[in-house]
């Protein structure tokens, strides 16, 4: 079996949709007026950015997308999870108790 490499490009960003566990525990995070089980949008991890973006890689930060514009590329048994930069509506970051932005 081979494996594939993806490196966006074209303001485009290769995430990783988070596993429900995750999901279960930032959910909370999510209070955008919308009902909890809506699916308009998805926390996702940040895999990689297209050369030049002003998203970094962080190991504590999460995305909310727009679910319409995330977008799945198979490649053989591969698949990679890709979203613009303008699907991206936020960035969630953990703080630790007593840390200020």
């Amino acid at each position: 079996m081979t494996e594939y490499s993806f490196y966006p490009k074209n303001r485009l960003l290769l995430v990783q949709p988070i596993d429900l566990e995750e999901k279960v525990e930032t959910e909370n995070l999510l209070e955008m007026g919308e009902p909890k089980n809506s699916a308009r949008f998805e926390t996702v991890r940040l895999l990689q950015a297209s050369l030049g973006s002003e998203f970094k890689i962080s190991d504590d930060s999460l995305l909310v997308v727009q679910t319409h514009l995330l977008e799945v590329v198979s490649i053989g048994e591969s698949e990679f999870f890709i979203v613009p930069e303008t699907g991206v509506v936020g960035v969630i970051k953990q703080q630790q108790k007593g840390e200020q932005e």
